[in-house]
């Protein structure tokens, strides 16, 4: 018999989904340790993923998973739109494990409602900063806000003083945010059941207090 020689080819694209998806788990490099708590979990080189996503179809599909661990969950209207959406890419949420709720700032009701409050809030805030600070030019752009504001919190808001204006739309951007919580605290339990129903690789929420 005549010698035979079979030659090889070897392909990456080859190999089933499974081993790809193994593989690209090393190209996002995880360290330390990430099944106790979110904040122990490191998040690894996922810049390294995004470029493997771009080098063909096949790539994107096996590395997807690596782009999110957790998705976060606060208490604004953008934060609930980007829980609704993560699920309609199965090829992305499949390495989702954990919803975490990071509640952030929460805002006053009173503060929402009073302006003469508000003002006396944030004056009084930045008179605490006003110590700590030693530059002159920040004492001069300070030290006249607080002055006007202290005035909005004894009278009444005068719309033809600049240092007033900025107290207004300050104080009505604080009333939208509030009123935005007021509304999501009322659906947020259930925009998270709903997104863990439809993401059954979710195994567990974490509250940040």
């Amino acid at each position: 018999m005549g010698d035979s020689t079979l030659t090889l080819n070897p392909n990456i694209l080859d190999l089933p989904d499974e081993l790809l998806m193994r593989i690209f788990g090393y190209v996002k490099v995880y360290t330390g340790k990430y099944n106790l708590y979110l904040s122990d979990f490191k998040h690894g080189n996922v810049d390294a993923v995004k470029r493997l996503r771009l080098t063909c179809r096949r790539f994107c599909k096996t590395s997807s998973h690596l782009l999110l661990y957790y998705v976060t969950v606060g208490m604004t209207h953008a934060s609930l739109a980007h829980l609704e959406e993560v699920p309609r890419h199965p090829s992305v949420y499949r390495g989702v494990r954990t919803i975490w709720w990071s509640p952030g700032f929460f805002y006053n009701s009173i503060l929402a409602h009073n302006v003469q409050a508000f003002a006396a809030y944030l004056a009084s805030k930045l008179r605490r900063s006003i110590r700590d600070w030693g530059r002159a030019i920040e004492l001069q752009k300070a030290v006249p806000l607080t002055e006007a504001w202290d005035e909005v919190a004894a009278r009444r808001i005068h719309l033809n003083c600049a240092h007033h204006r900025i107290i207004s739309r300050a104080h009505e951007e604080y009333l939208q945010l509030y009123e935005d919580q007021m509304d999501i605290s009322k659906s947020l339990a259930q925009a998270i059941a709903s997104a863990m129903t439809r993401m059954p690789t979710v195994t567990w929420v974490e509250i940040d207090d």
